[in-house]
């Protein structure tokens, strides 16, 4: 079974894990945007960097 690989949207890294998925949007909107990231660290780095 072939997995499409993510990259993660603070380092760019490509991996195939599960990851750290951030969903933008809200219920009237849906869903936006779908960032993954290979940790958390890098999901909470680019997320503080966007504040």
């Amino acid at each position: 079974m072939y997995v499409d690989p993510k990259i993660c949207g603070y380092c760019g890294k490509k991996f195939f894990e599960l990851g750290w998925p951030h969903v933008e949007g809200d219920s009237n909107r849906g869903i936006l945007k779908i960032e993954h990231f290979c940790s958390e660290e890098h999901k909470e780095l680019f997320l503080t960097s966007k504040e």
